[in-house]
């Protein structure tokens, strides 16, 4: 596509390239442009990667319409990359929960998965992983198997890693780790009928079944 042209379209649009930038030791480039249309005129900045740039040969001067809106999409597609991975240096994301993120940053939808695509295809998001930690940090507060898996879906894990769950919870003693639940916040079994109730709600809000907390009962 040729980028320079030597007059303003006829359709009132006109668009400069004003300076141009190196940024992150050349891996992009900072694009400064001087937009006018309806006699109206803009600035604009946009950030795109080296190799575009190399590609559509850009320099200095005058572009076309179409031109510009193709260096604004390429531009947005990789800001959104970019906010991705300012997100993900932050703390661990999965696919939905981090499309979300971009999405809040002023993003559509469309742009905030094709980055959280990229950034995954480049393993920058790690799921399964990821959840291996979320659960051994979920056990360590003495949590039952439903509630691991409420808090798992409420951090936008796909189903397909989810289903690694049961395999990762295998060997877990849930009527243990209910009875020392237990043993934490009451120290004994409550004799009186009315706290011993709040006491099954508690333990259920925990994530533990009927039948793991009277097993655990019954190792107290």
């Amino acid at each position: 596509m040729e980028n320079a042209v030597s007059l303003p379209v006829s359709d009132g649009f006109f668009a400069q390239i004003e300076a141009i930038r190196a940024r992150r030791e050349g891996a992009e480039i900072v694009l400064l442009l001087t937009i006018s249309e309806n006699g109206k005129s803009e600035s604009f900045k946009l950030t795109i990667p080296t190799e575009v740039y190399c590609e559509k040969k850009l320099r200095r001067g005058v572009i076309s319409k179409e031109l510009f809106e193709e260096l604004q999409t390429i531009s947005r597609r990789f800001d959104a990359i970019r906010c991705g991975e300012n997100l993900l240096a932050f703390g661990p994301n999965t696919e939905q929960r981090l499309t979300r993120k971009i999405m809040r940053h002023g993003f559509t939808r469309d742009e905030a998965e094709e980055a959280t695509k990229i950034l995954l295809e480049r393993g920058l998001i790690r799921e399964e992983e990821d959840m291996r930690a979320e659960v051994v940090n979920c056990l360590r507060k003495l949590w039952g198997r439903r509630r691991i898996e409420f808090f798992l879906r409420s951090k936008g894990y796909a189903d397909k890693t989810i289903s690694g769950l049961p395999e990762l919870l295998r060997g877990v003693d849930f009527p243990k780790q209910c009875a020392r639940l237990i043993r934490k916040y009451y120290g004994e079994v409550p004799t009186d009928r009315a706290e011993r109730d709040r006491m099954y709600a508690s333990l259920t809000r925990y994530g533990y079944s009927l039948d793991e907390i009277r097993h655990a009962l019954q190792i107290l």
